[in-house]
């Protein structure tokens, strides 16, 4: 049992002037501003010598789709050379890719429930039901998504109130979706369940397009290239808007990840988010030091890299106004007593997770070593350095997790 009176006689008798004005300043302006290391900010440069052209920096508010702004923004530099068409000029739409996202989670977990003819106990569990019915993905489920249904423009079907409020849409959907499932396991034959649930799938989609829109089945595009010719693409359906826009070969492009309790130079199973049906995901486990070389081969040939980090209190986030990706950035250890596990302890405890994806588009290379990284961030340009974080090697190497790089790039060799 805890002994208070010892804990309080401790905590007294240790406090001196200094601890009072920085517990005044932790319970006055809150534990960012009272833990925060001015001094990374002051020794933090933002050059970098390989660096992409600036581009139109997204706001994704609250609509959890930062997977999917940032693999838009991974693949727009090609849609816009395809189309010869300026950044600003074309926008492609998040929520289409989260109406088919949403619509392939709810029938791959009626599947899961008929082909594994699970029980009433085993399939209502929330835990279940969370597995699927929820907003976020990584890089191969946007690769997945655009893939089978295409993409298109902005304007077809934009964004509305409720990609901005999903967690709202979410808590009705898991209802409906746990009706169906009851209904499902109460059926006798597998050629019964099957046919209920292409039911469930129509009124899925019905309810998805009352909320979201409707997914056009074709259209027109009109545009100005960079050279003011108009150009117009007509009654094109999303699929083949895609083939038109995406020359390159979106397989090409590989999940790579940083774990050092596993074998490197091996390929391992990734069922973090499930999505369509059977569609099985992998990660190429590999160094550090061969990821940065492998990403910075890919941005001296102008593509941008999709990754994804751990993006708790102690990386930042919105309230990272001065857009520095730094471990050192909150002095919780210094201020609160607080030390951070390392990275490979931090896996073990399944505690260095990926929560926030964006883009790389640059490094700064000094004695043929990565000493800083810029980042492409989805929280608008009044966030951060105009909408640019500044990444350093220290919170590279702790907090990112996961990155999407063409295999032509990674050298292998160990």
């Amino acid at each position: 049992m805890l002994n208070f009176e010892k804990i309080l006689s401790f905590y007294n008798n240790s406090k001196n002037d200094t601890d009072k004005n920085i517990l005044k300043t932790i319970r006055k302006d809150g534990i960012y501003k009272a833990t925060f290391n001015q001094n990374v900010i002051n020794n933090t440069n933002n050059t970098f010598n390989v660096e992409l052209q600036k581009v139109k920096i997204y706001n994704q508010d609250e609509s959890y789709s930062c997977w999917i702004y940032a693999y838009i923004s991974f693949i727009k530099p090609s849609i816009c050379k395809n189309l010869n068409i300026s950044d600003e000029d074309l926008d492609i739409s998040v929520n289409y890719i989260h109406f088919f996202d949403r619509l392939e989670k709810s029938n791959s977990l009626y599947e899961e429930v008929i082909n594994n003819n699970l029980t009433f106990e085993d399939s209502i569990a929330d835990d279940l039901v969370n597995q699927y019915i929820h907003t976020c993905g990584a890089f191969d489920n946007a690769k997945d998504i655009i893939k089978k249904y295409g993409i298109v423009p902005e304007n077809e079907m934009p964004m509305n109130i409720n990609n901005f409020e999903p967690l709202i849409f979410d808590k009705i959907f898991k209802e409906k979706v746990k009706n169906d499932i009851f209904q499902i396991i109460n059926l006798d034959y597998v050629d019964e369940k099957n046919r209920f649930k292409e039911k469930c799938l129509e009124e899925n989609y019905i309810l998805l397009s009352k909320v979201f829109g409707k997914p056009p089945v074709k259209f027109d595009f009109k545009y100005k290239d960079i050279n003011k010719k108009e150009v117009k693409l007509e009654s094109v359906n999303p699929k083949q808007f895609f083939d038109i826009c995406v020359t390159d070969n979106l397989d090409d492009y590989i999940f790579v990840m940083n774990n050092d309790n596993k074998e490197f130079y091996k390929q391992y199973e990734y069922n973090d988010f499930k999505q369509i049906y059977n569609n099985k995901h992998y990660f190429y486990n590999l160094p550090l030091a061969v990821i940065k070389q492998s990403i910075t081969e890919q941005l001296k040939n102008g593509i941008p890299v999709w990754f994804g980090c751990d993006f708790r209190a102690v990386c930042g986030s919105y309230t990272n106004k001065p857009g520095i990706l730094d471990s050192n950035l909150f002095c919780l250890k210094e201020v609160l007593g607080i030390e951070i596990l390392p990275k490979s302890e931090q896996i073990k405890f399944n505690s260095n997770n990926y929560h926030h994806a964006m883009i790389i588009v640059g490094v700064q290379i000094e004695n043929n070593k990565p000493i800083r990284w810029k980042v492409q961030n989805s929280f608008g340009k009044e966030n951060n350095q105009d909408g640019y974080f500044v990444m350093n090697e220290n919170y590279f190497n702790e907090y990112a997790t996961m990155f999407g790089i063409n295999k032509k790039y990674i050298n292998s060799s160990k």
